[in-house]
């Protein structure tokens, strides 16, 4: 899987170089990149200072952390169309969710690094899955759910 980014100029810089278009060219990445770049920013989720979400809250535990990318990794080996959106959770946790035909599932890694799950079915009924700890053959039952 391929995508590409646009480079252009903001408009005062187009007269003073010259350009003669605000588009500058094309720059290609690869999912490769995407996927790399989600592991990053569930590293930099541990960078957060106290209190990043204006409640008080403590940055992303190295527990909850290094869950979130075990299960990443696993998506990008075995279900690499699948891109997750990553954000941290209040408390020090990591949630990844996907979005699929209707259906979706988020993936909460715990502060203590256990998993804790919402399914959503296509009628919208909700299962949650009580924590538990990293079983990748469990997230990957999950998974296949969100394929049609």
């Amino acid at each position: 899987m391929s995508a590409a980014t646009l480079d252009w100029l903001p408009e005062d810089q187009i007269a003073r170089q010259g350009a003669p278009s605000q588009w500058t060219g094309v720059t290609p990445f690869t999912a490769t990149d995407v996927w790399t770049g989600l592991e990053q920013r569930i590293v930099r989720f541990r960078c957060l200072d106290e209190g990043w979400d204006g409640a008080g809250s403590p940055p992303v535990t190295a527990a909850a952390a290094e869950t979130a990318l075990h299960v990443l990794r696993f998506c990008r080996r075995t279900y690499r169309h699948l891109l997750p959106d990553v954000a941290p959770v209040p408390g020090g946790g990591v949630q990844l969710e996907w979005c699929s035909n209707d259906r979706a599932l988020e993936l909460e890694m715990l502060p203590d690094g256990l998993l804790s799950a919402l399914e959503v079915s296509a009628s919208h009924e909700m299962k949650g899955i009580d924590p538990l700890p990293l079983d990748l053959a469990v997230v990957g039952r999950m998974l296949d759910r969100l394929l049609p």
